[in-house]
């Protein structure tokens, strides 16, 4: 395994459900929290898609570079909850 300084970009696909069973407190804000916390620990030129499925359905943020932090918080804060 390379370092993880010397790891090659990543392209992440998150696939998040949002249908009514995951209206609840320790669910889908739970792991949109999550999803918030684990930025941080991307790289700049690691890129990030946000895809819905279920409750609503939909691409919710395109190929985005973590660079772009503000969009990926719009992307989140819009996601259905």
């Amino acid at each position: 395994m390379p370092a993880l300084k010397d790891r090659p970009a990543l392209n992440l696909v998150f696939q998040i459900d949002t249908s009514g069973s995951m209206d609840q407190p320790n669910k889908l804000p739970l792991l949109i929290q999550s999803f918030r916390l684990m930025l941080s620990e991307l790289h700049d030129e690691d890129e990030v898609s946000i895809v819905t499925y279920a409750g609503s359905a939909g691409q919710v943020l395109k190929p985005t570079k973590v660079s772009n932090k503000a969009a990926i918080m719009t992307a989140l804060d819009q996601a259905p909850s």
